[in-house]
């Protein structure tokens, strides 16, 4: 069953109106997903980006990926990057005709995107000349056994004639030579594997095997393709999303009972693997085996799940506060997603549930969010984040001081202003110098500007020069600190003199 909620972290916002200030600000709002395109994710642990309703990208899990370290991996080519490397290093990159990386993957994060007329791409084995034992399985000379060969693919047109895999070699027996050949090619919206004098008869016959597949592929849907082979029995067999499409059995007589035959490569093989040589659209996880897989991995999520951090995001000043998180998400089958905030520096992170009031309503300048998905029980479905909206109300700093008055003295000048009627306001800072606008004054027995004067709406400025003009301005901060203050009052002077007496 699929379920569909808003998730809603709501907190309560109190605000005490003054006669004259309140420091209010008009809600604003952080948009994530969607058009954003989730350009705020931090970090991906076992998630990733998958596209989702109306082409827009979900955070996902991210599938489980084949290891080259496996028992008898022989080739494997996760499509990640640009470069179509063979991870375990048994096969070495001989021509690339072109292909595409696209966030679409079937198996990790990307995928190889292929179009016809770029030629795919080749690989030659890399042969070992200190080991001559332990050869890749296409390598020429190369007496097999039991083979794997399976990958995902999305097709987009299902043309007749396109080809995902080729491969062609020679053997000669007797001075005769005879051409080898294996293809996964696209007839009638099916894949069909044909494998030409891969097997060595006891009598050196040519063969050919062919297998299809039942059902008509669809466009730009995943499928699993599986070719396997086990020489203990000599069956050959086809399989689609783990299910048998076709079988035979590589005997003298086609039945258990025959002779067995035996993949051989030619010694007179170049033994160049074609991928995707003429085929239209997505291929992922390509995976050869020196092994007959009993099963194949289709649903690769594991059930330790994975996360997703977001942030930090700013809300541009101190001590803003978080109203509300609005998650839109998808929870098929039992999978599950869980969701948390943590705000600053602080290092633990705070669950939050539909629903869930915040009491009281926490106040920042940074937010980051973590999205913990888990898989359902048996790793097939993930839970899809599509979006998540932040409201907050951004701490404005005070509104700069009013009714700034400079009454000139002996050596001093006496500053007064009007009292900012805020609940959060904490102090004033006086500026003053000799300059109009540039206030770096130090004459003054209270302290080279610019000075802190707490709460207190005035200020003798004492041991000026007198006949010195100078220039005033006063700031204003709240709660959140200095470095959250107000601009400047207008600008007022004066001049102190002995003329004022003491």
């Amino acid at each position: 069953m699929m379920r569909k909620r808003i998730l809603t972290l709501t907190g309560t916002l109190l605000l005490l109106l003054s006669a004259v200030s309140s420091g209010y600000s008009e809600q604003k709002q952080i948009s994530l997903g969607f058009d954003d395109g989730w350009q705020h994710a931090a970090q991906f642990a076992g998630t990733r980006l998958q596209k989702g309703r109306q082409g827009f990208l979900d955070i996902t899990l991210e599938p489980v990926q084949y290891s080259a370290s496996a028992p008898m991996t022989d080739l494997l080519i996760h499509f990640e990057t640009s470069q179509p490397l063979d991870v375990t290093g048994n096969y070495t990159l001989e021509r690339e005709g072109g292909f595409s990386i696209v966030p679409d993957g079937r198996a990790g994060v990307n995928a190889g995107k292929f179009s016809s007329f770029r030629g795919g791409i080749s690989l030659v084995p890399f042969v070992n000349t200190q080991n001559s034992a332990n050869q890749p399985l296409f390598s020429p000379g190369m007496l097999g056994g039991s083979f794997t060969i399976e990958f995902w693919l999305s097709p987009q047109y299902l043309e007749d004639g396109e080809t995902i895999l080729r491969w062609s070699g020679q053997r000669e027996h007797r001075n005769q030579v005879q051409l080898q050949s294996l293809s996964t090619t696209v007839n009638n919206r099916k894949l069909e594997w044909q494998l030409h004098n891969l097997f060595l008869q006891p009598d050196h016959q040519e063969n050919t095997f062919v297998l299809k597949g039942r059902k008509a592929m669809v466009p730009e849907k995943w499928h699993h393709h599986m070719l396997r082979y086990q020489s203990e029995t000599g069956v050959l067999e086809y399989l689609v999303d783990g299910v048998p499409a076709d079988v035979t059995y590589c005997t003298e007589d086609g039945n258990p009972s025959g002779t067995i035959f035996r993949p051989y490569v030619g010694e007179r093989s170049k033994s160049e693997i074609e991928i995707a040589p003429q085929f239209n659209g997505l291929l992922d996880e390509l995976r050869i085996t020196r092994s007959f897989v009993e099963a194949p991995t289709l649903h690769g999520l594991s059930s330790a799940g994975g996360y997703t951090t977001i942030g930090p995001l700013d809300f541009g000043e101190a001590e803003s506060t978080l109203l509300s998180i609005d998650v839109e998400y998808e929870e098929p089958g039992d999978s599950k997603s869980f969701f948390y905030y943590r705000i600053d520096t602080q290092q633990e992170w705070i669950p939050f549930q539909p629903g869930e009031s915040l009491q009281p309503a926490p106040t920042a300048r940074y937010l980051e969010l973590k999205f913990q998905l888990y898989p359902d029980g048996i790793g097939s479905q993930s839970p899809k984040v599509s979006s998540a909206a932040i409201d907050y109300r951004p701490n404005l700093p005070p509104p700069p001081p009013t009714g700034l008055t400079a009454r000139p003295a002996h050596g001093a000048i006496e500053l007064s202003w009007n009292p900012i009627q805020q609940t959060d306001l904490a102090g004033y800072i006086v500026y003053y110098g000799t300059s109009s606008g540039i206030y770096r004054s130090s004459d003054s027995n209270a302290g080279a500007s610019p000075i802190d004067v707490g709460a207190r709406t005035s200020l003798s400025l004492e041991g000026l020069q007198n006949g010195t003009l100078y220039y005033i301005a006063v700031a204003a901060y709240d709660t959140a600190g200095r470095q959250h203050r107000s601009s400047l009052s207008h600008e007022v002077s004066a001049r102190p003199s002995d003329f004022y007496g003491d």
